[in-house]
C-alpha cells in the first residue's frame, strides 16, 4: 500500500494554508489604486528584476543568499519609491 497524500491534510497544501491563515502570518496588499509615477516609470524593470532572481534561486542557479542583494537592487531602483507613494495613499485613504 502506497503513500498516500491529500491536499486537504493538515500537511497539504490546504492544510498549511489554513495554518497561515489563522496564526496571521501574511500581508494583506491593501493599496487598490492606480499604479504610482514610478510604478509606470520602473515597474517593469522591477518585475523582471525580480522574476529573474526568485527563478535562477528556485532552479538552483544562484544561492538564496542573492535574495538580499535582490532587496537591495530593487529598494535603488526605484522600489523605495513606490512603497513611499503607496503608503502615502494609504495615509490618505484610510
Amino acid at each position: 500500500m502506497g503513500l498516500y497524500y491529500s491536499r486537504a491534510a493538515d500537511d497539504g497544501g490546504w492544510g498549511l494554508t489554513r495554518k497561515i491563515r489563522d496564526n496571521k502570518q501574511y500581508v494583506s496588499n491593501e493599496y487598490f489604486g492606480s499604479a504610482t509615477e514610478t510604478q509606470v516609470e520602473k515597474g517593469a524593470q522591477l518585475d523582471k528584476l525580480l522574476n529573474e532572481t526568485f527563478v535562477k534561486i528556485i532552479m538552483g542557479s544562484a544561492s538564496i543568499d542573492e535574495f538580499d542583494k535582490y532587496v537591495k537592487s530593487w529598494k535603488a531602483l526605484g522600489g523605495d519609491d513606490i512603497t513611499n507613494e503607496v503608503n502615502d495613499w494609504y495615509d490618505k485613504n484610510k
